[in-house]
């Protein structure tokens, strides 16, 4: 948050942007995020007046929902932190995102904060019978890792671009289009001259061959036998049952035709490995997400 305010601060300054004020909200909110098989079942039970279907609320959406009182009386704690206006102080409006960061069905529920006790007693009360859980960051990490998304700080700094991160997506049609909204855009020229030019670093994915070893992260990575690049962020894939490393690497072989540039498709035809500890260990490349690359589990679908 502070970076990304920061950011936005100094942008509407540097281009005199008037009429904008940036306000920093992020102590006023929480987030509940509900992920997993039985989430849409479960957010049914907890907002019974909102349709959670594919039609009616897509991937990648946002709405206002209602968070309906529980079944049994609110408790003294529930009714203190019920303070944002509703008439029942045990229903809450709260904006959901159909969003995912461990790669299952799910919604971020993004409450205000003196909301957050309430709402979360309910969801406890409403997932119950169907064996609701708490999950810490620790398999957040993990589940993200084998999925392939990014973390800011590890995965992405304010010195690496979309292109090299491996999310394109992310400035894809403001890059190309100029007719597009917004498609003068810090950064811009920077985008299309690596598209023209070709890459010089990716940030690649590999995977342990050996189950037994960990990765720590600043181990070096060697690309047929020559240093790459370092792993900057590292998981244990508990569905994979192999360590996940992400690193960003560049062409330092002389011997190669094309010096500096990398693609997709030469990446795949190298040899990978890390080392741990002094002693190098075989590695597989994902170009895409290890785990789930068509995103079934994300669109619901678990008969897999």
């Amino acid at each position: 948050a502070t970076h990304d305010i920061g950011w936005l601060r100094a942008v509407c300054e540097r281009r005199g942007i008037q009429g904008v004020t940036v306000d920093d909200r992020t102590d006023a909110m929480g987030i509940l995020s509900v992920q997993g098989p039985r989430s849409r079942e479960l957010l049914r039970r907890l907002c019974p007046d909102d349709d959670f279907s594919d039609a009616a609320f897509p991937f990648s959406t946002h709405r206002l929902v209602t968070v309906a009182a529980p079944a049994t009386p609110a408790t003294a704690a529930e009714i203190t932190t019920a303070r944002h206006g509703s008439r029942n102080p045990a229903q809450h409006v709260v904006r959901a995102l159909r969003l995912t960061f461990v790669g299952e069905l799910g919604w971020e529920l993004h409450v205000e904060r003196d909301a957050c006790e309430a709402v979360y007693a309910a969801l406890r009360r409403a997932g119950h019978e169907l064996g609701l859980q708490n999950a810490g960051f620790r398999a957040v990490d993990s589940m993200s890792a084998e999925k392939g998304y990014r973390h800011w700080h590890e995965d992405l700094r304010s010195t690496d671009s979309p292109l090299e991160a491996g999310v394109p997506f992310a400035a894809n049609k403001l890059t190309l289009d100029d007719s597009a909204p917004g498609a003068d855009f810090v950064g811009r020229a920077a985008l299309q001259a690596q598209r023209r030019d070709g890459l010089r670093r990716r940030l690649v994915c590999l995977v342990l061959d050996d189950p037994a070893q960990l990765l720590q992260t600043q181990e070096v990575i060697r690309r047929d036998g020559v240093v790459a690049g370092f792993v900057a962020r590292a998981a244990y894939g508990h569905t994979l049952g192999r360590s996940v490393g992400y690193g960003y690497v560049a062409n330092a072989d002389p011997n190669r035709a094309a010096v500096g540039r990398l693609s997709y498709a030469d990446l795949r035809s190298s040899r990978w490995t890390v080392e741990i500890e002094g002693i190098e260990h075989t590695a597989t490349l994902h170009t895409k997400a290890p785990f789930d690359p068509s995103n079934r589990r994300v669109r619901g679908n678990y008969d897999e």
